[in-house]
């Protein structure tokens, strides 16, 4: 006798089918993006020369990178023929891309990818979900800093779903929570482009620290993506006035040399929010990166704020993603960037202005030697006010 399903048997089985479902859709899309942007033509030679000649003549840090480009496309030049693969062919790339040593490059083939500078192999589509563009230093650990520093389990903002670009996964950008004396902190694990979703969350918890007597700013292992909107929400409101904090050039020329005049740029006071008066610590290590650094940048010229920590990472440039003839991708560091001085800082990063630095086995011990730094720095600024001595 054939058994009937009911009504809500079926429903139960439907949601189990639901995620199978999803996840075959998502590889059908996948499959057929990587279908259509597979190239009709080969043109080894006209596709390596393309690519020298762009970051030839659009590249920015040469500079400070002393390589020899020309001397670098007779050696990789002489390895194409008319009959090489693609596959030889993206190779060859690659091996003339990690001279660069640059985490900003990149090239894509199909669902290959490869990134100059963090000393990896040519990275497919999974595992490019995976890559989350942090160095495996393992001496920072928000899981510690949530059991032992902060009075209660963190709140969280700024929630990010991203499932076709690394990295993948859902989580939130934001942690924060008081600590003890009155110290608000906030630890910031990349800069979102989304600006109403970024201005909307740090409103919110600069509401909730509305009463906070300093703040420690965490962008330990932020790995970066658009300064603006924090900028924009949140280092504006620790301004005194209007302040310089880089200088930015354009390549204009075909010598690698070749600049135009630096565009000044600039941070002004917030006109609602004032808290220039309030003592503020910046927490960097060697995974803050890119927009973080810039972030850095701004907050370096406050002189409420301290940098404590460990140098960043040391990539500044803004960036430019081209095609070559055959359809694959590539992006270039395209901009020069300075501090206010005026000194290129690429490849560098940016000194603290105390330096501490964890190690592996202190996370394991369940210490934070840097943020345990930035809490007694802040507590010996704070006591005076109560009438006690500094420590």
């Amino acid at each position: 006798m054939e058994k009937k399903i009911g009504r809500r048997e079926f429903v139960k089985l439907s949601k189990k089918k639901w995620p199978i479902l999803g996840f075959v859709l998502l590889a059908a899309a996948i499959g057929f993006l990587i279908f259509i942007s597979v190239p009709v033509v080969n043109e080894p030679e006209k596709n390596f020369d393309y690519l020298w000649q762009s970051f030839d003549r659009h590249y920015s840090n040469f500079g400070c990178k002393e390589i020899d480009w020309k001397e670098l496309y007779s050696c990789y030049r002489a390895r194409i023929t008319p009959g090489t693969t693609n596959r030889e062919l993206f190779e060859i790339m690659v091996d003339l891309l990690k001279h660069l040593d640059d985490k900003h490059v990149y090239i894509r083939r199909f669902n290959h990818v490869y990134f100059s500078g963090y000393d990896l192999s040519i990275l497919n589509y999974l595992q490019i979900l995976k890559f989350d563009f942090r160095l495996p230093l393992k001496e920072f650990s928000l899981n510690l800093i949530d059991r032992k520093y902060i009075k209660e389990k963190f709140k969280k903002a700024l929630s990010v779903r991203q499932l076709l670009v690394p990295p993948f996964g859902f989580r939130h950008v934001i942690h924060y929570e008081w600590m003890d004396h009155g110290i608000a902190y906030m630890h910031i694990s990349e800069m979102r482009q989304e600006k109403e979703k970024t201005v909307k969350a740090i409103n919110k918890i600069l509401g909730y620290f509305n009463e906070a007597r300093a703040y420690i700013i965490d962008i330990r292992d932020n790995i970066g993506g658009y300064a603006g909107p924090i900028k924009e929400s949140l280092v504006k409101k620790f301004v005194d006035r209007r302040r310089l904090w880089a200088l930015s050039y354009t390549r204009s020329g075909p010598a690698h040399t070749d600049f135009s005049q630096p565009e000044q740029k600039f941070i002004d006071p917030d006109g609602d929010k004032d808290l220039s008066d309030i003592p503020v610590v910046l927490l960097i290590n060697k995974n803050t990166q890119s927009a973080a650094e810039l972030l850095t940048m701004m907050m370096d010229v406050l002189p409420n704020v301290t940098i404590v920590g460990d140098t960043t990472m040391g990539i500044f440039s803004d960036t430019h993603v081209e095609k070559l003839p055959n359809g694959w991708e590539y992006r270039l560091s395209i901009m020069k960037t300075t501090n206010h001085e005026g000194v290129w800082l690429e490849g560098k990063g940016i000194d603290p202005d105390v330096f501490v630095k964890n190690t592996e086995d202190d996370i394991k011990q369940g210490g934070d030697k840097v943020l345990e730094k930035a809490i007694d720095l802040v507590v010996s600024r704070l006591l005076p006010k109560n009438g006690s001595n500094a420590s």
